[in-house]
């Protein structure tokens, strides 16, 4: 007890001081509206700030105050338990005023209801619903004095008049007998105690006509959800509802009556005082009526009752009674006894104020308590004996239940919240795990590969004179940035179909990997046994991905076979007990996998180091260490500001040279060339020198801002131009470092440019060097195998002339076998001749004697007319033009087709005997190209 009253007076201070803060700020806040202050003087606001805080503080501290106590109340539950009082102690009961609103069972279970409203929900507070229209209603409802009226028929009725003379004087006068007296007292303590009995917050159904159960004619009574706490006799009007009501008075004439139900005053005197003038005993006698199986025991008590009410039966009293029945059937209640006055008491309330709770109707009962435990009536459970107990317990177990619900709501989220966190977690840690797994394989796939490529080498010289199969896959294994710009990808990875013809040696097999229709490969079998090789079909495989068609056309060869097991396995079955190694394209980690798959060693060495060395910047590094000729440049550029710096000293420093190109690292075939002319850009600085570039292919990189992007991203070289790009010839030397390591040079070409640094097509052999190209490339030879390089490869030079001599420098390496490299193989089938490793000259034997030929390659022609054209239509208006290729003088033209003519692509090299019949085929070719073109136009025309 010291310890509630401690927390009481705590409570008390603390909220009296809230209350003081809270006028200091209200007045602060008035001031400044009054004062018309948009914004408060900083002492102003300071000082409301110091209160609001201060008033934080001690609501919190109130807040934990409250669940302190709370918690120690819980805690100890049983010394609580044993300090309340007994329940049915009168003392506490007459001194109970419950306004608490308690939910009653559905009465529709319990009595016949005509008609329910519905009831809507809304919400009051956070997680709590109440439904619409319930309010407290008063257990003993009464009426004012002006609204009474007396129903007794006595000749002895007090008037108003005499009503304001004391009971004692009527005694006295002899007008009021001491036995009505002495019944008046009765009733009023009768009254009294009921009326602490029941609670004044039982709840009432919004608009509900309960039904009493009776015989021809039917009371209906309404419950009325209206508070009735407004004591304005003025709203009266207003809130009353008019209730006919059909009797039987003692003449047995139907009167119909219309009484107004009034709101009830709020001050417990008034509303006594009212109960009071209705809650009386009736004169008659008091029977014990006993319900036994579900109906009234018909015995002498009930014949006596019946009798002296007669006249009220039919229409009041049977009615009730059977509504009592029913209600014993509801809670399954063997026997029930009542009294005749409760029944009695209860028809004078419903004819009076029509108000009547379900507590009051179980209340009749002698065995109440036994029927409001069955019945689960909130109002009633807890004023049984133990119900203070009860009460308590109810209440700790709600507390309870509120503090598990909250817990559990929070130990939920906190539980949903780890599951999420312990997924991430396992998504992180398995991606970490399947990362170092992959790594773990790359690595023994690499050391395995690294193991085969050795025995390769070593082996090598017994390989090439023994029976082997050579897998050909011209992937463009380039980053997916470049393969998304590159039109007709497909089409220009067949241009090497010329590796076929390595078949010249008996004792290669060849597999190659394309996708081309049935017509081109019967085109290319016909051309090799032209060639005098017979067994062609049993040497020669062709073999297409099965899903090709099922991946985007811009995924590489070597990825799409990867995911074609049909086609790998029947690679497997073809090289099955035999030698083989795969030949790729560009060199990428596919080739790896595949040879890996395939338990194969590849042509070439490590795919990393080819690829850095087909870079602008790699091939630089690697001509610097061999200290060969090369122009003014700057490598591994990867930001603008260096870009310009750079491109500043260089100008600087060579102020003789006025074209500068800018070159991708990654690119080939002059895609990432950009170049610029500084003398027609005098007195201006670099920055606007550099924005005024020229791109040479400007479908691809359509701004300078573009290219910059694509520059500073993959990396790019400053390179020097020596004299103008027309003087400008660019030879290339195409040769092969075998396993062992020995050099064989395979032949050289120029290019031919549309502009400045496209390239179109090639004329071989090169005309624009005289040098000793064994000698050349000895050095390169022996520095590529020594870095694990060997293969095709292809070295880039510009040559110009320089006071009446011919100079020559390195510009590029290609360590794969590229498009023009190829159809060397293609050339060397045709012609059947020998080169010279010194010159590069191609001599063939005709008549005794050795001549030389000039072939012209152009691997891509583009006609959109080929495409209504078929093959057989296609040759027959070739050799109208004579257009043909002599095999016996070994001169002429030939095609090589890549694809369907439906794609409109073809290839196309030329043979000449010299230099200028080389021209001329050239000039030819145009002409005859331009007069195909004319002719096909005709032929769609016709068609």
């Amino acid at each position: 007890m010291a310890y509630v009253e401690e927390i009481g007076s705590y409570y008390l201070k603390t909220q009296q001081e809230i209350d003081a803060i809270k006028k200091q700020m209200s007045k602060l806040k008035s001031f400044c509206i009054h004062n018309k202050l948009i914004i408060a003087s900083n002492k102003q606001q300071q000082q409301y700030y110091q209160l609001q805080e201060h008033l934080k503080i001690l609501e919190d501290n109130i807040q934990s105050a409250n669940k302190q106590y709370y918690d120690q109340l819980i805690n100890n539950f049983d010394i609580t338990a044993q300090r309340l009082p007994t329940v049915m102690d009168k003392s506490n009961l007459m001194k109970r005023q419950d306004n608490t609103q308690i939910n009653l069972p559905m009465i529709e279970s319990i009595i016949n209801v005509k008609s329910v409203p519905n009831i809507n929900i809304e919400p009051i507070g956070k997680g709590t619903l109440k439904p619409k229209g319930i309010f407290q209603v008063r257990s003993a409802a009464s009426l004012g004095r002006k609204q009474q009226k007396m129903t007794n028929n006595s000749k002895d009725a007090i008037t108003q008049n005499t009503s304001k003379v004391g009971l004692l004087e009527l005694v006295n006068q002899g007008k009021v007998e001491k036995d009505q007296v002495q019944q008046i007292f009765q009733s009023n303590l009768i009254l009294k105690h009921s009326q602490s009995n029941l609670s004044q917050g039982s709840l009432q159904f919004a608009r509900k006509q309960i039904q009493l159960v009776g015989a021809t004619n039917q009371i209906l009574f309404k419950t009325d959800l209206k508070s009735q706490q407004n004591n304005d006799v003025s709203q009266q009007d207003k809130n009353s509802i008019k209730i006919p009501i059909t009797t039987k008075s003692s003449n047995n004439d139907s009167k119909e009556q219309i009484l107004e139900q009034s709101q009830f005053n709020k001050t417990s005197n008034q509303n006594y005082n009212q109960s009071q003038q209705y809650r009386y005993t009736d004169s008659k006698a008091n029977f014990l009526l006993i319900i036994q199986n579900d109906q009234f025991i018909y015995d002498d008590n009930y014949k006596q009752f019946h009798s002296q009410n007669m006249e009220q039966w039919e229409n009041n009293i049977e009615p009730i009674m059977k509504s009592l029945v029913k209600l014993i059937q509801e809670s399954k209640i063997k026997e029930a006894t009542l009294q005749s006055n409760s029944i009695l008491q209860l028809k004078n309330l419903m004819m009076q104020q029509k108000v009547f709770t379900l507590s009051q109707l179980v209340q009749i009962f002698d065995n109440w308590e036994e029927i409001a435990i069955k019945l689960q009536i909130p109002q009633l459970i807890y004023k049984t004996k133990d119900g203070k107990l009860k009460a308590v317990i109810k209440i700790q177990s709600k507390y309870r239940q509120y503090k598990a619900q909250k817990d559990y709501h929070r130990l939920k989220v906190m539980i949903e919240k780890v599951l999420v966190i312990q997924q991430y977690i396992r998504i992180f840690l398995f991606k970490q795990q399947t990362k170092k797994h992959i790594q773990e394989n790359n690595v023994f796939i690499i050391d395995k590969f690294k193991q085969k490529q050795r025995i390769f080498k070593q082996e090598w010289d017994i390989i090439k004179q023994s029976k082997r199969y050579e897998i050909h896959i011209n992937s463009f294994s380039y980053q997916e940035i470049k393969r998304l710009s590159m039109d007709k990808m497909q089409q220009k990875q067949n241009v090497q179909i010329t590796r076929i013809f390595n078949l010249k040696d008996p004792n290669i097999y060849i597999i190659y990997i394309c996708d081309i229709p049935q017509e081109v490969i019967d085109y290319f079998y016909k051309i090799l046994q032209l060639g005098e090789i017979n067994d062609v079909r049993s040497r020669l495989y062709f073999v297409k991905p099965e899903n090709q068609s099922t991946f985007p056309s811009h995924m590489s060869l070597s990825q799409t076979l990867l995911y074609s097991p049909k086609s790998l396995k029947r690679i497997k079955q073809l090289i099955k007990g035999n030698t083989s190694y795969l030949i790729p394209g560009y060199p990428s980690n596919d080739d790896i996998k595949l040879a890996d798959i395939l338990n194969i060693p590849i042509y070439g060495g490590l795919p990393q180091l080819h690829q850095y060395y087909t870079t602008k910047s790699g091939c630089k590094q690697l001509f610097e260490e061999l200290q060969l000729p090369q122009p003014q440049s700057i490598r591994n550029i990867y930001d603008e500001k260096e870009l310009i710096n750079s491109l500043a000293v260089l100008i600087q420093k060579n102020p003789s040279i006025n074209i500068w190109i800018l070159k991708i690292d990654d690119e080939t075939q002059g895609r990432g060339i950009a170049w610029m002319d500084v003398r027609k850009m005098v007195k201006q600085d670099v920055v606007n020198i550099i924005q005024k570039l020229r791109i040479v292919y400007p479908q691809l990189y359509k701004s300078y801002d573009e290219y910059l992007l694509h520059f500073t991203t993959r990396g790019g070289i400053i390179e020097a131009c020596p004299c103008s790009p027309v003087k400008v010839q660019s030879p290339c030397i195409h040769f092969q470092i075998e396993p062992n390591g020995e050099l064989q040079i395979l032949g050289t070409y120029d290019k031919v440019k549309t502009n400045e640094f496209q390239t179109v097509s090639h004329i071989s052999p090169q005309q624009s060097l005289k040098i000793n190209l064994e000698y050349l490339l000895q050095g390169i030879c022996k520095k590529l195998y020594s870095k694990g390089l060997f293969g095709y490869f292809t070295i880039d030079l510009i040559a110009y002339q320089e006071q009446s001599k011919i100079n020559f420098q390195m510009i590029g390496l290609d360590c794969f076998l590229n498009n023009f490299s190829s159809s060397l193989i293609y050339y060397d089938f045709l012609m059947k001749g020998k080169l010279d490793q010194i010159t590069g000259e191609y001599y063939v034997e005709e008549q005794n004697k050795q001549e030389s030929r000039i072939q012209i390659f152009c691997p891509f022609i583009i006609n959109e007319g080929l495409d209504v054209l078929q093959y057989k239509t296609f040759f027959q208006l070739c050799r109208l033009e004579s257009i043909s290729f002599n095999l016996e003088k070994k001169i002429g033209s030939t095609f090589i087709l890549i694809d369907s003519l439906q794609s409109g692509i073809i290839s196309l090299m030329t043979v000449g005997v010299n230099y200028q019949q080389r021209q001329h085929f050239y000039r030819r070719m145009q002409a005859e190209e331009q007069n195909n073109s004319r002719l096909i136009q005709g032929v769609i025309r016709q068609t």
